[in-house]
């Protein structure tokens, strides 16, 4: 984190005008990509700060670093140095990295807040890869008030050596219209230099919409895969989509995938990663929906509330007349649910039995479901009783029914968010995510659960499970797992939490409510790094694990907690046996 402290201290650039402090830096390219390299690369960057006016001035400075990917990290604005710079009138001073390091000695890592990425994922791994601005902001160290500011021009973070694609950005949707045409722009690999006389690209983009959960770049290299354009592009830097109306036709709703490969004619320059950029996918018109149309014109899709409580809050049933017998209705409806190819048997006016449910939000997918007691009125009501998901064989996920299943059919439903153990969602992500993906079933089959789909927050995929649901008169709740890759997990594991009593109605789920994890989770770590990793539950600070639903599905996820790190990590950074780091990841 002493790298982090000078990475944001340093890297201020730009002339501040009409105040009485002027910031400049020189960074040279290509910037170093890891964390652990910052400090050994003394030459990369330099700090020069004037003092514009004649009067002493004691100074302290706060930083700001943000990117086109999302990433921003920032120093703590309540943060002060044991110490200020101090520049006589007139004074200009040129910092190095030791003397940014000795000035701000007492920042740690709680000192800073991340947004975009978690400061975990900086510890252990690289700067993101993007577009970076770096703003400065310069105080006067008695007072606290604003006494300088400037930004840096945009420079990249990332692979010098292969080409970077600027536009389409990230999972953008480029507008559809009658003649398709949009730039695609990217910047030439930095050991190329200004010079592009002797440089060739080829633009390659396919449709990935029937393989989006396939790894991107093997699409890229199967001969299997349609190819919408594969153009050569001469000594410039940008490629404009059918300005010539000799490129195929978007589809409105698809994925694609862009690539650009850059190609030394003179055969002097070396490239990574096989000269190809890092694939960009982008939407045409407009991003596909995981839970598609609300319905497909379905009566039962037709009859939820668009309200979205309602949709959790089904009115109180107030006709409590048995139905003689069920051969005279025309239709079974629970809550919003409607009862499908039931076989009941009726005891004592309940009925028990087999049906299926309609989930018209993914894919129309029919669940077979038990139902057990029910009470039904002349209209074809069910006013008591419960109707649950049947679970089909899981085979080797017999050991998660603790996570994926409710305890009981009726009664009261735990509530919360509860973490799957690495050994068990090392199976269960998989298994959601390819063996029970609703798109490996064929519209409107009728299975048993779970079931797995993804969903995309803030340019992150997120597997996601409906695992178990308990339909009731009064609405229907259910078990959501949610799984995402965390950089703590080696390999391709993932990081999986199950959301309890998450309220579920035919056309996705509903009402807007937060669940927390119910409490703190330690992760002692083996590796050289040798911190231990503390999640907080909702027994312990405000900022804890949550998730937050919609009607339009997950909207947020926030880890939050705390990093234990030994002073082994940091050396002469503090001088405390051990360090705690806070950390907060918000998408």
């Amino acid at each position: 984190m002493r790298d982090l402290v000078i990475f944001l201290l340093v890297l201020s650039s730009g002339i501040v005008s009409s105040q009485n402090i002027q910031v400049m830096v020189d960074v040279q390219l290509p910037f170093p990509t890891e964390i652990g390299q910052l400090e050994d690369a003394s030459q990369a960057y330099s700090a020069t700060l004037i003092n514009s006016v004649f009067t002493q001035q004691n100074v302290y400075m706060l930083a700001t670093l943000a990117g086109d990917n999302g990433v921003s990290i920032s120093i703590d604005e309540n943060y002060l140095p044991p110490t200020p710079l101090v520049l006589d009138g007139g004074e200009s001073v040129t910092l190095t990295t030791q003397e940014i390091s000795e000035l701000n000695s007492t920042l740690g890592a709680d000192g800073f807040i991340i947004e975009g990425v978690s400061d975990l994922q900086l510890i252990l791994g690289s700067i993101p890869e993007g577009n970076y601005t770096l703003c400065v902001t310069v105080y006067d160290y008695n007072t606290r008030q604003q006494i300088g500011n400037g930004c840096s021009i945009v420079f990249p973070i990332g692979n010098g050596n292969i080409p970077t694609i600027i536009s389409p950005y990230w999972e953008e949707i480029v507008m559809a219209s009658e003649i398709p045409s949009f730039p695609i722009i990217w910047e030439y690999p930095l050991n190329v230099g200004y010079d592009q006389s002797d440089m060739k690209y080829i633009v390659k983009i396919i449709d990935i919409t029937a393989n989006y959960d396939w790894d991107i770049e093997e699409l890229f290299n199967d001969a299997g895969i349609p190819v919408v354009i594969e153009k050569e592009v001469f000594t410039v830097t940008n490629y404009f989509y059918n300005q010539e109306a000799d490129d195929p036709e978007l589809i409105v709703g698809h994925e694609y995938g862009v690539r650009i490969q850059a190609i030394d004619q003179n055969n002097i320059l070396g490239f990574d990663n096989g000269k190809f950029s890092e694939v960009r996918r982008f939407y045409y018109g407009e991003m596909p929906d995981v839970f598609g149309d609300e319905g497909d014109g379905s009566t039962q899709a037709d009859e939820t509330p668009s309200d979205c409580e309602s949709r959790c809050n089904p009115p109180l049933i107030e006709n409590n007349n048995f139905v003689a017998g069920i051969d005279s209705l025309e239709s079974i409806k629970i809550g919003h649910f409607y009862l499908l190819d039931y076989q009941l048997t009726e005891n004592d006016n309940k009925y028990s039995g087999t049906a299926k449910v309609q989930l018209d939000f993914l894919n129309n997918v029919k669940i077979n479901v038990q139902v057990k007691d029910i009470k039904i009125n002349e209209l074809g009501q069910v006013f008591e009783g419960t109707v649950r998901a049947i679970q089909d064989d899981t085979g080797d996920l017999a050991a998660l029914a603790q996570y994926i299943n409710f305890p009981i059919a009726d009664g009261m439903i735990d509530q919360g968010l509860n973490y799957v153990p690495e050994q068990y969602s090392n199976m269960l992500a998989p298994y959601l995510q390819y063996s029970r993906n609703i798109y490996a079933f064929a519209a409107s089959s009728d299975i048993g659960l779970p079931i797995g789909f993804e969903q995309s927050l803030m340019g992150n995929k997120f597997i996601m499970g409906l695992t178990d649901f308990i339909l009731t008169p009064t609405g229907a709740k259910a078990k959501v797992a949610i799984g995402a890759k965390l950089s703590i997990f080696d390999g391709d594991n993932m990081f999986m939490m199950i959301a309890d009593s998450v309220c579920i109605h035919p056309v996705g789920f509903g009402g807007d409510f937060m669940i927390q994890l119910q409490q703190d989770l330690n992760f002692p770590n083996d590796n050289n790094n040798a911190f231990e990793l503390v999640l907080k539950g909702s027994s312990g600070i405000a900022n804890s694990c949550k998730i937050q639903f919609n009607c339009q599905g997950l909207q947020s996820f926030q880890l939050a907690g705390e990093l234990n790190f030994p002073e082994v990590s940091f050396g002469h950074m503090i001088n405390r046996t051990e360090m705690k780091a806070k950390l907060r990841l918000l998408l």
